[in-house]
């Protein structure tokens, strides 16, 4: 499995998941930022809704070349995802 201190498995790839989809937007962010969404949401708690959003998502970062504007209205539209505008909000995962 793929991983890095504390974050393994799914954790590790849902979060790297979401990372991407936001630097290809040119968000910036450190990897060890969180968020409330989807990167500090326990996988165990997630929905089968959860489950296809991540899904999603997947597809639309393989496509961003042809259709880099379905990816930007996908992660503006969807708060578990997007890197929120007031950075307070963001929390540093390895204090």
């Amino acid at each position: 499995m793929f991983g890095i201190f504390k974050w393994w498995g799914y954790d590790y790839l849902r979060c790297n998941l979401i990372l991407d989809a936001n630097s290809l937007l040119n968000v910036p962010m450190q990897p060890w930022d969180m968020w409330e969404g989807y990167k500090n949401l326990p996988i165990e708690e997630w929905t089968e809704k959860d489950n296809k959003a991540m899904d999603d998502l997947s597809i639309l970062d393989l496509n961003v070349d042809n259709n880099f504007e379905a990816l930007y209205k996908y992660v503006q539209t969807n708060d578990k995802i997007k890197v929120p505008e007031d950075l307070s909000e963001i929390i540093n995962s390895l204090e």
